[in-house]
């Protein structure tokens, strides 16, 4: 079980970077700095807050996951939601980046970047799981 989770995890990872690096090129010319870094961490954890959110969804609603079979094996399981999902989502960058921006005194950039990040990703997670639940 371990191993998927080691596998997962490093999957999502290297994900994660590969958004970070995406939103750098395509917004580094369009945004000041510290944004295309942050739209990045806002890009994963609102997908992560949807896809998590629907997985989390099928696996309840069904009994036993996506497709009927996919969640049901406990090592695919733990590789997806909490391997994958968790090396793909970074709460501690963000948090970071928030109080980054808080002790450079962008007090109103960190409280627009909190309520954006908070509010999307419910709201991401919202809709994955209403997706789910239909």
């Amino acid at each position: 079980m371990a191993g998927a989770v080691f596998v997962g995890s490093g999957l999502g990872g290297v994900c994660r970077y590969g958004v970070s690096l995406l939103g750098l090129r395509l917004l580094s010319a369009r945004l000041t700095a510290p944004w295309p870094a942050l739209t990045g961490t806002l890009a994963v954890n609102l997908v992560g807050s949807l896809v998590l959110g629907w997985l989390v969804s099928r696996q309840l609603s069904s009994g036993a996951g996506v497709d009927g079979n996919f969640m049901r094996f406990a090592a695919v399981r733990l590789g997806v939601m909490t391997g994958f999902m968790g090396g793909f989502t970074t709460y501690s960058t963000f948090n970071t980046e928030l109080l980054t921006l808080m002790q450079s005194g962008r007090n109103r950039e960190a409280g627009m970047y909190l309520a954006t990040t908070a509010g999307l990703c419910l709201l991401g997670g919202w809709v994955g799981m209403s997706l789910g639940s239909s």
